[in-house]
């Protein structure tokens, strides 16, 4: 189980304070076929994925990532997360694990991830929109970094990995234990 403080425990209990009553833009909904609101998938997945994706998306947005695509691209950008951090709906948000506890994952590793664990079934050549779409706002708001900085965009062995308990590692820094894929 990850020992993760700061950023994630905040972005936890922030969802929890807010009212719950009213939906929030950023959130997906079963309730409705409005693209910008749901999307079809989402909406054939358990409850327990639905919640687990609307967490994902409260968290980001605690963090500050703009929600303004439509809801399957926030819905993907919330499995890429939950995915890179590793979250599973049975164990949830504590379980999460990051860079600094030797996680890091390629872009072929997370469809692996959503396909096993999402209820996804995505191509594994479809690895590079992981990279260019679902995780493009994440890696400039220091959620996600690269795992070999400095390495180029399509070195097969770069995984991302979330920065959650604590800053980000300078560009030429590396986790402190070995990186699992």
């Amino acid at each position: 189980m990850g020992n993760l403080q700061s950023r994630l425990d905040l972005a936890i209990a922030l969802p929890l304070f807010e009212d719950q009553s009213t939906p929030s833009a950023h959130r997906l909904r079963i309730d409705t076929r409005s693209r910008a609101l749901s999307s079809s998938q989402f909406r054939k997945k358990s409850a327990d994925l639905q919640r687990l994706i609307n967490e994902a998306l409260d968290m980001l947005q605690a963090f500050g990532v703009p929600m303004t695509d439509t809801g399957r691209r926030r819905e993907s950008m919330a499995m890429a997360f939950i995915a890179v951090a590793g979250v599973r709906s049975n164990a949830g948000w504590p379980s999460a694990l990051d860079f600094n506890q030797g996680r890091s994952m390629t872009t072929r590793d997370v469809i692996d991830y959503r396909n096993q664990h999402l209820g996804e079934t995505g191509s594994s050549g479809s690895y590079d929109d992981i990279r260019r779409e679902d995780l493009k706002l994440l890696i400039p708001a220091g959620i996600v970094v690269r795992s070999l900085p400095g390495s180029s965009q399509n070195t097969p062995t770069r995984g991302y990995a979330c920065i959650l308990s604590s800053p980000a590692p300078s560009a030429h820094s590396g986790p402190s234990r070995g990186i699992v894929n």
